[in-house]
């Protein structure tokens, strides 16, 4: 006879709102907070963690990686803004617009597949325009940013809200390439605010830039694996407590 054997991971809650509560002590009251929920909450439940920030009023974004992960968000109730923080196939956007989903554009051809999807859901597009300053995977070029955010802000149906990057090392001890790559996405940012001819929600602090590039806070900071209690790496300083 063979026995199958449950295993269950039991999450503190309480502990997540704690963490919460510590990077918003650090970072300001005037920062927004965008935690990131992608792959299920980081394996804690999306749904869940989602639901305590709201009612907690920890945190103003919720940020995702998939437009299923969004779609899912909006059924169990959610309403903090969501961002998908990668691309998104032409195919996927009605459904994230429909969804109230923020789409990460990358190219020309994103910013008009985006306004198709907003005239095909009927309701715009909400935008925010990803550049790529060092990591090399995705986001159009700084050189590039300011065109693009001057024709996604005169495309019908789309509405660009924010800019941002990645910083793909900002957990390592060495501080320099971070805060060149920080250095950079304030240029560019500022350039693509100006092409666009308003103030935008700016933003690019991972866990590691909370913890260790202040510098890099700006207009809203994304934690990630620090909200379930983990420093992204051992050289990461331990700055902020966490449970």
């Amino acid at each position: 006879m063979s026995l199958l054997y449950a295993t269950h991971a039991r999450i503190h809650l309480g502990n997540v709102r704690d963490n919460l509560r510590a990077i918003r002590a650090a970072v300001g009251p005037s920062r927004k907070v965008l935690i990131a929920v992608k792959a299920n909450g980081y394996g804690h439940g999306a749904v869940e963690v989602s639901r305590m920030a709201e009612a907690s009023g920890t945190a103003e974004w919720l940020g995702v990686a998939t437009v299923p992960e969004g779609v899912q968000l909006r059924e169990a109730g959610l309403r903090l803004p969501i961002l998908k923080l990668g691309p998104t196939f032409p195919w996927e956007m009605q459904a994230a617009v429909e969804a109230g989903v923020t789409l990460a554009v990358c190219s020309s051809e994103e910013a008009d597949a985006a306004a198709e999807a907003a005239r095909a859901a009927g309701r715009p597009a909400s935008v925010h325009l990803k550049v790529d300053t060092g990591m090399g995977r995705v986001g159009v070029t700084q050189e590039e940013a300011p065109a693009l955010a001057l024709r996604l802000s005169a495309l019908p149906g789309v509405e660009l809200g924010g800019v941002f990057t990645h910083l793909p090392v900002s957990d390592a001890a060495d501080p320099a390439w971070t805060r060149e790559q920080i250095s950079r996405f304030r240029a560019a940012a500022e350039a693509v605010q100006e092409a666009a001819g308003r103030r935008l929600l700016v933003h690019c602090a991972n866990s590691g830039a909370v913890l260790a590039h202040e510098s890099s806070w700006l207009d809203m900071v994304r934690p990630g694996i620090m909200i379930y209690g983990f420093r992204p790496d051992a050289e990461t300083p331990a700055t902020i407590p966490l449970k």
